[in-house]
């Protein structure tokens, strides 16, 4: 869905400029959680090893190396969870995120102001939402929602933005001058990647389809209310509530029921 009505597109700019002046100012980011290599790449500093408990501030990016991940938390309870291979740092004094290259679970409590993560390619608007963005500047950037919505802007292009809502994704190229519209996430003969850890909220039955669902090595997928997620994969690459283990990913909370096949999905229309 494109919004190429230009005093719509300044209205919205303008509501978004208020709530973000209301909303708490990022000024710093805990280290919570590292597994494997893990550096903080200070602006005038030589990089060091990461651990817990470190503090983040602007002019400090983290970045993470091949099978590794680490979390950062932020004092109004932002979350953002970084994969292998990510860099990653923030703005101190706003609410402005940078994705350099990677991938990354985002966090953001209702109420708590919103945020903006951008990459070279795309910037995207937050607001009480939980979203996974991967960007690698010789090759896409994807955005897939699983909570609230985000809006999703190109730079340099006025009016050019896309309103993703949870259940859905969008992948563009870097270069991309316009955006297709969001389609459904992950689609009849996608793949469902969890490289972070994540927690599904809300008290609603989770659905999760895809023809391959993975849940990389170590992350744990936490599904909140009281009712198990429903897979529907052919192929379940984790380990428990019926997957192949052939991955050490699994869920926790309410947990998952056995997978059907993909066929067997309700519609997302």
């Amino acid at each position: 869905m494109f919004f190429g009505v230009r005093g719509f597109f300044i209205l919205g700019a303008i509501l978004a400029a208020l709530a973000c002046a209301k909303a708490t100012e990022l000024k710093e980011a805990r280290v919570t959680q590292i597994i494997h290599e893990v550096k903080l790449l200070p602006n005038a500093a030589p990089a060091r090893p990461a651990v817990v408990n470190d503090s983040v501030r602007d002019g400090t990016a983290v970045r993470t190396g091949v099978e590794s991940r680490t979390e950062l938390m932020f004092p109004d309870a932002t979350l953002a969870r970084l994969g292998a291979n990510t860099i990653f740092s923030f703005n101190e004094g706003t609410r402005n995120l940078e994705l350099t290259d990677g991938a990354m679970l985002l966090r953001v409590p209702k109420n708590a102001g919103g945020a903006k993560i951008n990459t070279a390619a795309v910037t995207a608007a937050i607001t009480g939402t939980t979203v996974m963005l991967e960007f690698h500047k010789n090759s896409y950037v994807k955005f897939i929602v699983l909570e609230g919505t985000v809006r999703i802007f190109l730079p340099g292009h006025v009016g050019e933005s896309v309103l993703v809502r949870a259940g859905q994704m969008l992948i563009a190229k870097p270069d991309a001058k316009n955006l297709s519209n969001p389609v459904d996430s992950p689609g009849s003969n996608g793949t469902v990647n969890f490289v972070a850890d994540v927690t599904l909220g809300g008290a609603s039955t989770k659905i999760i389809a895809g023809n391959t669902v993975n849940l990389f090595n170590g992350v744990v997928v936490t599904v909140g209310g009281n009712h198990p997620a429903s897979v529907f994969t052919n192929n379940a690459n984790y380990s428990g509530f019926g997957g192949n283990g052939s991955r050490t990913g699994t869920f926790g909370g309410a947990g998952a029921n056995n997978p059907l096949p993909l066929n067997q999905a309700p519609s997302f229309d």
